[in-house]
């Protein structure tokens, strides 16, 4: 029963310390003085003066104290004037180079396998002069021109372009190779 008695008095001791410890913090908060708010004003305290204290003369008042909210003034803006560009002057206009056309003479079309001189007036009337023009055409092109230009056969048709890119070039010994295989496919037949 001792043994009860003693654990019952430490659980009551450890209780009541608690009890204090929780007390002094809820009360001991509550009656501290509330701090004024930020911008509030103290009230006035009347203080009789004491034995210690100078005496105050009667006919002074003691005003309360005033706070003044200012707020800070805000910055006029700044206005910076750019600076004027002044254009820069325009060069004076130089006169256009006058250009001349460069004319070409016209190639000897007829150096190809399967141009004779009606196909090759033809192709002249069509404005294809040169080995570099006829080199550029596609098939559809030559077949059109050459319908209208009232042809009906073109032999070698299909190696023109590739002729034409020979002489353009100045490959001569690519072309003679190119025209004895046409030459020599002919008589074969």
């Amino acid at each position: 029963m001792l043994w009860l008695l003693g654990q019952s008095l430490l659980y009551v001791a450890l209780a009541f310390l608690l009890g204090v410890a929780v007390g002094w913090l809820i009360w001991g908060w509550a009656l501290k003085p509330a701090k004024p708010a930020a911008g509030a004003t103290a009230p006035a305290i009347d203080v009789e003066p004491g034995p210690a204290d100078e005496p105050v003369a009667a006919d002074l008042v003691i005003a309360e104290p005033v706070t003044v909210e200012t707020t800070p003034a805000k910055p006029e803006p700044v206005v910076v004037e750019p600076e004027p560009i002044e254009p820069e002057p325009e060069p004076a206009a130089e006169p256009a180079p006058v250009v001349t056309p460069v004319t070409r003479p016209a190639d000897n079309l007829q150096r190809l396998e399967g141009i004779g001189p009606k196909i090759s007036k033809v192709l002249m009337a069509a404005g294809i002069k040169t080995y570099g023009q006829l080199a550029s055409c596609d098939q559809e092109t030559l077949n059109a021109t050459l319908k209208q230009g009232g042809v009906r056969f073109a032999p070698n048709m299909s190696t023109w372009t590739v002729q034409a890119g020979l002489l353009a070039e100045g490959d001569e010994a690519g072309f003679a190779e190119l025209s004895s295989q046409l030459v020599a496919s002919r008589k074969g037949r």
